[in-house]
């Protein structure tokens, strides 16, 4: 979306000063990396553009979106340390470029710097309620569509290691929806699959996903995300903005249902 490139821009040059490499260097210096991954950053954006739309210079919520990047950027730190990942956007993850120890403290000096961002503002309530319903019911859309992204994602553009949920055992909507409707032989076989971590993962990869698809998983997972960006929809109209900006909204909620990466 061309509307959104002028958020992204400055949301770029923003983050690129507020993790700047210094000392001590081995704590900052991942920081710096992680950041330099890139990624969609739509959250933040997100932020950006919330605010614009009631009425205020988007300037004035960057320390916000900064925060709510900086979060992000911290839990994605620790959580490729659970999963053991290899990759994030494609490139080396921070405890395997660093070590795991660098991991964790850097991760953890994302966190202390997103809540000293949020120290610069004080409380504001108008359309608050609504507002963090339209984006908890997209945020809800957005992370089903990352578990099913990972295990029937394009690996070419999905920029993390295709099954690393299934690899790592992690029971995502995809799991819990197949052994609600699975048979009795699939649930055993997924049960089964689920409590093993082979050297070769490729055959536990391409099992699961068959029991995902054929047990109606996938399908209803497909559904719910549909389901969620409805819901973040349906309330934008309870939300005092213009409809023109409701549609930027609309249009952004429809961009992340269809998005491949």
């Amino acid at each position: 979306m061309e509307q959104l490139e002028k958020y992204s821009q400055a949301l770029a040059t923003k983050l690129g000063e507020s993790v700047q490499i210094k000392d001590p260097v081995q704590l900052y210096e991942p920081l710096s990396y992680i950041v330099s991954l890139g990624g969609k950053r739509l959250r933040p954006i997100l932020t950006l553009m919330s605010c614009e739309f009631f009425g205020s210079s988007f300037e004035k919520a960057m320390d916000a979106a900064l925060a709510v990047e900086l979060f992000h950027n911290f839990s994605l730190i620790h959580d490729d340390i659970m999963d053991n990942a290899p990759l994030r956007r494609g490139e080396i993850t921070v405890h395997e470029k660093w070590d795991l120890n660098t991991g964790i403290l850097s991760g953890d000096a994302m966190l202390i710097l997103a809540y000293q961002l949020f120290e610069n503002y004080k409380a504001s309530l108008s359309c608050q309620g609504n507002i963090y319903t339209f984006g908890r019911n997209l945020g809800i859309a957005f992370q089903l569509q990352d578990d099913y992204l990972d295990a029937f994602g394009n690996p070419e553009n999905f920029g993390k290691q295709l099954g690393g949920d299934i690899i790592t055992n992690k029971k995502t909507i995809l799991y819990l929806l197949a052994m609600e409707r699975a048979t009795e032989a699939q649930i055993n076989e997924l049960t089964g699959l689920y409590s093993i971590q082979p050297e070769n993962p490729s055959d536990k990869i391409k099992n699961v996903m068959a029991i995902f698809e054929s047990s109606g998983a996938a399908e209803l997972t497909r559904k719910e995300i549909v389901k969620y960006t409805q819901k973040a929809n349906d309330v934008l109209d309870k939300i005092a903005i213009s409809s023109e900006n409701k549609k930027v909204l609309r249009d952004f909620g429809d961009y992340l249902m269809k998005r491949t990466v």
